[in-house]
């Protein structure tokens, strides 16, 4: 999840930068704002939230199942006497 945070918010940041060099460059079109300093312009903060959101959305939960316990085939799990014991026992 770092590597992804860190990439959104590059992006966020590069957007924000590209937004202002377009406005900045409107401005400086205009020969009566020339002469003035260019005002601080805010930043708007990273959204962590929406970021969060989508993450999730993208990358589910893994879920793993409860562990199957074998099913032993006791069908013939019979007490048997061999036909040596039936011998042995005239």
């Amino acid at each position: 999840m770092n590597a992804a945070l860190e990439e959104a918010k590059a992006a966020h940041e590069a957007k924000i930068d590209e937004e202002h060099a377009k406005l900045d460059a409107l401005e400086d079109e205009d020969e009566e704002n020339a002469d003035k300093p260019k005002p601080e312009r805010e930043r708007p903060p990273f959204d962590m939230e929406d970021f969060q959101e989508q993450f999730d959305e993208q990358n589910p939960p893994i879920t793993i199942p409860a562990e199957v316990k074998m099913d032993v085939d006791a069908d013939y799990d019979l007490d048997f006497k061999g036909q040596d014991d039936k011998e042995d026992a005239e």
